[in-house]
This record gives C-alpha cells, sequence and structure tokens, in this order.
C-alpha cells in the first residue's frame, strides 16, 4: 500500500492518535517509542473503566508541531512487535455527541451500551451536581471516530431507560458548559427538576 507522506503529515495540533496498540503496552512503551521523532509531553494508553483492561488505542502529545509530522511521515511502525496506525489525532468536539434528560436512575454501564450501538466510545462526560452530588441529567459522549458521532446524533430523540432524551452532536462550546457544570442557554432545557434530583428510588 503506497500512500503519499503529504497525505499523513497534516498536524494541525501536536497531538496524534495510535491505534492497534499491544494490550500490554503502557504509557512510557509509547514515550520510549514516539521519542525518536521529537520530545513527547504526554503519552496515553486509553483504558475501559469497566474491565480496566487497554483498549488498544492511545494519544500522544509533542512538544512541537515538527516531532508529530516526523512521526505521522513515519511508516509501518511497530511496538513491541506489533504494527500499529499513526494518524493525527481529530478535535474532541467534532466527535462530542450532547444528550439531555436522562432518568435519575440510568448508570454510565448503560449510557455507554446505548452509544456503542454507533461505534467505539473514547469517553463519557457527565458532570455531577454539586449540591446534590448526582449525576446530572445531560452528558456529553465523545466517540472514537467523528462518522459514529454523526450515526449518533441522527435521531433526535432517543430512549434513555423510561424517558425520551434529546440527542444531539454538541457544538463547539459545549466543553465550556460542561466544566461550568451546565451554566449557560446551552444546557437550560435540562437543568431542571427531572434528572438533577428527583425520582431516584
Amino acid at each position: 500500500m503506497s500512500h503519499s507522506p503529504q497525505g499523513q503529515c497534516k498536524c494541525s495540533s501536536k497531538k496524534i492518535f495510535v491505534g492497534g496498540i499491544a494490550y500490554d503496552v503502557q504509557n512510557e512503551d509509547l514515550t520510549n517509542h514516539f521519542q525518536q521523532f521529537g520530545e513527547v509531553t504526554q503519552a496515553q494508553v486509553k483504558f475501559d473503566r469497566v474491565t480496566g483492561r487497554s483498549r488498544g488505542f492511545a494519544f500522544v502529545e509533542f512538544a512541537t508541531g515538527e516531532g508529530c509530522k516526523a512521526a505521522l511521515a513515519a511508516r509501518e511502525q511497530t511496538i513491541k512487535n506489533k504494527q500499529v496506525e499513526v494518524k493525527p489525532a481529530k478535535s474532541r468536539e467534532n466527535k462530542k455527541v450532547f444528550v439531555g434528560g436522562l432518568p435519575s436512575d440510568y448508570n454510565e454501564v448503560e449510557l455507554r451500551s446505548h452509544f456503542e450501538q454507533f461505534g467505539k466510545v473514547e469517553d463519557i462526560e457527565w458532570p455531577y451536581d454539586k449540591q446534590t452530588k448526582m449525576r446530572r441529567n445531560f452528558a456529553f459522549i465523545v466517540f472514537e471516530e467523528e462518522e459514529a458521532a454523526d450515526k449518533a446524533s441522527a435521531q433526535a430523540k432517543q430512549t434513555f431507560g423510561s424517558r425520551e432524551c434529546d440527542v444531539k452532536k454538541a457544538v463547539p462550546q459545549g466543553k465550556r458548559f460542561a466544566a461550568m457544570g451546565g451554566r449557560g442557554n446551552g444546557m437550560r432545557p435540562y437543568g431542571g427538576r427531572g434528572g438533577v434530583n428527583g425520582g431516584a428510588a
């Protein structure tokens, strides 16, 4: 397979995605491998929160864009005797879906299971209410691939437990709303009593 190196070298940030890694690969293995291309500031294997096992992919961030470009330009890279896939890390915002109006008794395992039907879930951002110490009734689902996020948000109303909820592609400022615990007009429709403090048996 011959790919043009130019097509592989686009690096708008300093971060790369590393896929197909062996399940015993640790963060230091990634750092040791990729520091040949430039200074590595962070290497992070992604683990399944339920099983604790590696999910077979990771993200590596370089100190400079040059290190990122050099890593992307190198072909057929092998870590622990297994060939891996290296490509630019996409912005999380393009792969993020918002779900609002979740039932108070819904849990993260159920939420992940629902969205895994559309593609691999990389992360779930589900803030807690500081007053009630309970999950708020909205969450953000981050997929590995943008296509999965598009599929997941194609149907605006989806059922979670006994409740029909709103599902849509997260807008770029969504991360700011999440960090503020849902303040701001983007979260207001779902900040009411339904899932924040009501109904748990």
